[in-house]
């Protein structure tokens, strides 16, 4: 007797980054990872925001640092909505005390 797997809907991932370069390379990253989905890619957190409200991801992966709003600052509105979304930070900045404030 075979075991039966049951299918699973893929992860929905969002990337939000400010560079074109970085987002369309984790698109391209992501679109290729079995059980993974991009469900939307923005140059802005508030962009993000609101359609993440609307339709919340399983993984939102954000750069720390971009011009209207922090990943930090972002993480922080997601939990005021309620949404438990898991988080995935970048940055190309060394920055010790970023770290510090997201451990």
């Amino acid at each position: 007797m075979k075991a039966q797997v049951a299918s699973q809907e893929p992860i929905t991932a969002c990337i939000v980054d400010d560079e074109d370069s970085v987002r369309e390379s984790l698109d391209v990253l992501i679109a290729g990872m079995r059980g993974f989905r991009v469900g939307g890619s923005f140059a802005s957190e508030p962009e993000a925001l609101r359609r993440i409200a609307a339709a919340p991801p399983g993984i939102l992966l954000t750069d720390l640092r971009m011009p209207e709003m922090s990943g930090i600052q972002c993480a922080r509105k997601l939990q005021v909505l309620g949404l438990r979304t898991g988080l995935i930070f970048s940055t190309g900045f060394p920055d010790s005390e970023t770290a510090k404030t997201m451990v």
